[in-house]
């Protein structure tokens, strides 16, 4: 069985290695008859792609960097920032064989059969965060009026923020992609006509105590689906170095399966 591990200490580039371990897995795979490590030959290959050809990562970023100028011109008061990222080749690898897992058991357990192939291919298509941008705001305490708090006035601008996002960003060549969160409570601040395409963790926050608002883009130019979240700074701080950081998700999601 080919693994990861196998490929990452023998001094090649991120890249080499994508290569090395794509190739081996994938003619393993045919001689065993596997699909699923077809499947993730597949997964595999969009990383690598990534890698190899991101060139339209910076006309990517800049676009979704405008919206953040604007953002900043429109609210001079509050302190943006502006992250980007290409999840890492050990977490993609994580997420996708925990997830692979995680849905052969829960299908199993239902129906006390294996998914077909084009089932377990459907359900992979919720790899959809392999690219992410981040816009956090914080609002200096000076700017406060009497008898409001920072942390409920950073949610109502950040609100605002989500709300004007993805007509902005439409217009720049992206499309807004329905929210996977089913039954999600609405917060009162995010209007009608964006609210299905959030997934509001912060009405619905999480047992791990993250918040934060994601929304799903695909970016018709660059031809792919990028992420973008909203959060305050506090709750980037309690998301990124606090207990609900991507290790703790992690061997949560680890523990639960």
């Amino acid at each position: 069985m080919k693994k990861l591990n196998d490929y990452l200490y023998l001094g090649d580039t991120v890249l080499k290695i994508l290569q090395r371990y794509s190739e081996d897995l994938k003619q393993s795979a045919k001689e065993t008859d596997n699909q699923i490590d077809l499947l993730h030959c597949n997964f595999l290959l969009q990383i690598a792609e990534l890698l190899q050809h991101n060139d339209f990562l910076t006309s990517q970023s800049q676009r979704i960097r405008e919206f953040y100028n604007l953002m900043a011109n429109e609210y001079p008061f509050l302190a943006f920032t502006f992250k980007g990222r290409i999840k890492s080749l050990i977490r993609a690898e994580a997420k996708f064989n925990g997830y692979i897992v995680e849905y052969i058991y829960n299908y199993y357990s239902e129906h006390e059969s294996y998914p077909e192939l084009p089932e377990l291919k459907n359900a992979l298509n919720c790899f959809r965060d392999l690219i992410a941008y981040r816009i956090v705001i914080s609002l200096p305490k000076c700017h406060l009026k009497e008898g409001e708090t920072c942390a409920d006035e950073e949610i109502k601008y950040l609100y605002d923020v989500a709300n004007q996002l993805p007509g902005f960003l439409e217009e720049c060549g992206f499309t807004a992609e329905l929210s996977s969160l089913k039954g999600q409570k609405k917060s009162p601040f995010l209007k009608e006509n964006v609210s299905p395409y959030y997934r509001d963790y912060i009405a619905n926050s999480e047992s791990s105590g993250y918040r934060s608002l994601h929304i799903t883009f695909y970016d018709n130019i660059a031809r792919c689906y990028v992420e973008v979240q909203l959060r305050t700074k506090e709750m980037d701080d309690f998301a990124e170095i606090g207990p609900a950081n991507h290790l703790g998700y992690e061997k949560r999601q680890e523990s639960e399966r």
